[in-house]
């Protein structure tokens, strides 16, 4: 059995609403930014890039802003987590969600890019919408896949619920994993859901394999 669209529409319109109150609740401003704890200061990065047109600033005018980085070389960091930096090598997609950072760029003497993650948009600051899902375009799935693993929605509902919210999925496993596709990096990168012996959802997770 379906799922009415009465259903679809509340479960999608809880997760938007939600998105929204948390983004109007730590929108950025100078004074907020600087109070603000590194977990805190995660929902603010976004706010900011979007605020403010910062290719060209000074060094100056950028710690105005956002004070002294907190780690600061060729490249500014900005930790936007209390998990602070990630630890040193190549990692996978999975790992950067969990230490998300503020990258600062420079070319002669001024800000040339600022970016989240090493040029990964924090997937959650991305609201999930399935008719741009279903769209498959990789680097949005990327974007909303933590916003939709965040939001819980997807949590107990029946596969043939999460199909029509998700459309088809890439690829099912024996195991009741249900994989979605979220585009080739160094790694295939999924959103894995496993589902219980009733076929509900259990978990989701991301995965580089």
């Amino acid at each position: 059995m379906k799922p009415s669209k009465a259903l679809t529409c509340f479960l999608l319109a809880s997760t938007l609403s939600a998105c929204s109150a948390i983004s109007a609740a730590q929108s950025f401003t100078v004074s907020r930014w600087k109070t603000a704890s590194k977990d805190e200061r995660r929902w603010m990065a976004e706010s900011f890039l979007s605020k403010y047109r910062t290719k060209g600033m000074t060094l100056d005018q950028l710690k105005e802003l956002l004070g002294n980085p907190d780690y600061e070389t060729d490249i500014w960091t900005y930790h936007l987590s209390t998990n602070g930096a990630p630890p040193p090598g190549p990692h996978p997609i999975k790992l950067f969600l969990q230490y998300p950072q503020l990258y600062a760029h420079f070319k002669e003497g001024k800000v040339d890019e600022l970016s989240v993650t090493y040029q990964l948009n924090l997937p959650d600051d991305l609201s999930f919408d399935a008719g741009r899902w279903k769209s498959n375009e990789p680097s949005v799935r990327l974007n909303m896949a933590a916003s939709l693993i965040a939001s819980g929605m997807m949590i107990g509902l029946r596969k043939l619920d999460a199909r029509e919210i998700l459309g088809a999925p890439d690829s099912e496993s024996k195991k009741r994993v249900v994989s979605y596709d979220l585009g080739l990096r160094i790694d295939v990168t999924t959103l894995d859901f496993t589902l219980d012996e009733d076929g509900r959802v259990l978990e989701a997770e991301i995965h580089d394999h």
